[in-house]
């Protein structure tokens, strides 16, 4: 998922709605612990939608990663 795909689910909700991170069809999500902007990601192939598809250096892509 890009940032622009990202941007348009949340369009138009409240400030205050709540954001988690859940892995598919779980019932319960975590709370964010932080925000990361990071240059030098590296997506290991656009078509991946697996865990660890997305690695967090030896790239030149900018990611936004969601800790929790």
């Amino acid at each position: 998922m890009k940032l622009g795909d990202f941007l348009k689910k949340v369009e138009g909700l409240a400030p205050d709605t709540i954001l988690c991170v859940a892995e598919i069809d779980e019932a319960f999500g975590s709370e964010i612990q932080d925000v990361e902007i990071l240059d030098n990601a590296r997506q290991r192939s656009p078509e991946a939608a697996d865990m660890e598809a997305i690695e967090l250096a030896n790239g030149n892509e900018k990611a936004v990663v969601i800790r929790w």
